[in-house]
């Protein structure tokens, strides 16, 4: 799934796998079981045979029932409305969504026009052919999960300038979009994220002087499963800069040493009219910079660092058990929050509870902007 749909709803979740599975039986029947403990959402579907001539009007009627249940389940694990009532009435009212959904019964006589009466078990005989063998895959991750993914053809990800002005009106216009003029970004998964909370960032520099991020989480499982997808997608280096990483700094005047750090996707801006992003954020309150700066000291030092996490166990933050999960970064964001405006990336980060450092000499800065824009201030 790859877009933003009108009327307000966010997709969370762009990767669904759905998985079918057909017996014998005689009588109609369909069901689904979701698994959302992996790193993509994923369906099976246990349903009988579904031959045409066996579809009659009762049969049609427990696919419609199922449909029904299984669109809203989708929907409830993928998207999130802004106003979920605003959209349900909307979408199963006045669109009337679910009855113009896929026509099971139709589909079903097109097939056999199309295919022939005995076509399913035309195919079910050539698949228990002896002579073509199912060779089942028996590893359980990427083969190449410890290596850096290159891409070659591809450019560095990350060098790019907000815009300044006005959002052009095309852009605004939600209606006129389609498919291909929309992306959905899939690096920072909510449904991984959203099992743990991100509640501290450490930092540390290795024997060799490269210097390491470490996010503290407070469930050691969920954090594994956070770094483990993100190394399968990045490899054990990140050499495109896709994964963003983002330090907003002086977000408070009364107290100057807080600061925020932004973990998200660095995006391909010229591929679509309109990218959907996803940032998770943690702000820090030390009372000094001085581990912030010996870490920026380092990476400028060295011009890599990795990112690794931890988990939180009695106040304290812990090393994480088993294999160490890390992924080596070239690159970083590091800037004030007074210098983020309406169309910077870290736009997300600005709270409305902050009070910036405004430099002296500095007139209507940028994040003034970001306030009225956010939150009418």
């Amino acid at each position: 799934m790859t877009g933003y749909i009108v009327d307000e709803v966010m997709v969370i979740d762009p990767k669904l796998e759905i998985e079918i599975t057909a017996d014998d039986d005689d009588e109609i029947s369909i069901s689904h079981e979701l698994d959302d403990s992996g790193s993509i959402l994923k369906i099976d579907v246990l349903c009988s045979s579904f031959t045409p001539g066996k579809l009659n009007l009762s049969g049609q009627s427990v696919i419609s029932d199922w449909l029904f249940k299984f669109v809203i389940e989708v929907f409830s694990h993928m998207l999130r409305p802004k106003d979920t009532q605003k959209t349900l009435d909307s979408m199963i009212g006045e669109d009337r969504a679910i009855e113009r959904s896929v026509s099971f019964g139709s589909s079903f006589i097109g097939q056999k026009n199309i295919m022939g009466d005995d076509y399913l078990n035309e195919v079910k005989t050539f698949l228990a052919d002896e002579q073509y063998r199912v060779y089942e895959l028996l590893r359980s991750e990427p083969w190449d999960k410890d290596f850096p993914k290159e891409d070659k053809d591809l450019p560095v990800l990350g060098d790019y300038k907000p815009g300044a002005g006005e959002t052009p009106e095309r852009l605004l216009n939600e209606e006129s979009r389609s498919h291909r003029d929309m992306k959905v970004q899939n690096l920072i998964k909510p449904r991984l994220w959203g099992r743990t909370v991100w509640s501290g960032t450490g930092y540390a520099i290795h024997p060799d002087g490269t210097p390491e991020i470490t996010l503290a989480f407070e469930d050691e499982h969920a954090a594994k499963a956070i770094f483990s997808d993100l190394k399968n997608e990045l490899g054990s280096e990140d050499k495109r800069n896709r994964l963003r990483v983002s330090m907003i700094r002086n977000i408070k005047k009364e107290f100057p040493a807080h600061y925020r750090v932004v973990i998200g996707e660095n995006v391909d801006l010229e591929a679509n009219q309109v990218t959907q992003m996803i940032s998770r954020l943690n702000t820090m309150e030390p009372n000094n910079k001085q581990s912030v700066e010996i870490f920026l000291e380092a990476f400028e030092r060295m011009g890599r660092y990795e990112i690794s996490f931890g988990y939180i166990q009695d106040g304290q933050m812990m090393a994480p058990t088993g294999d160490r999960v890390s992924i080596r970064k070239h690159q970083i964001n590091v800037m004030d929050e007074w210098e983020i405006g309406p169309n910077h990336p870290e736009i997300s980060a600005v709270r409305k509870t902050d009070d910036p450092i405004i430099p002296e000499g500095v007139q209507d800065p940028p994040v003034y902007k970001v306030f009225n824009l956010k939150f009418d201030q």
